[in-house]
């Protein structure tokens, strides 16, 4: 659980703490965030991406929901559907 919490909440409230605003809804399970969930079995995912291949899609990650609508279902993406939207933030100098 310590790693899910690493890669989600604690990164999106440094991200927060640091002047991204949209970073307050995302990294938590919470009524009033945004729906971005990944659902994985640790024991069965594994990163396919190689150096000649860097964009090959992980396995082991059956489901994927984002802004509550699914684009991976049964391991299988689901075309036609992007529900994402951008991060904005000004740009630091």
């Amino acid at each position: 659980m310590t790693a899910v919490s690493k890669t989600s909440y604690l990164l999106c409230k440094f991200l927060e703490d640091n002047g991204v605003a949209q970073m307050a809804k995302k990294g938590r399970i919470k009524v009033g965030c945004d729906a971005d969930i990944t659902i994985f079995d640790p024991e069965t995912i594994t990163d396919n991406a190689t150096r000649e291949n860097g964009a090959a899609a992980s396995s082991g990650i059956p489901h994927v929901i984002v802004n509550g609508i699914p684009i991976v279902r049964n391991s299988t993406i689901v075309e036609g559907v992007y529900p994402g939207r951008p991060i904005r933030n000004p740009i630091l100098e």
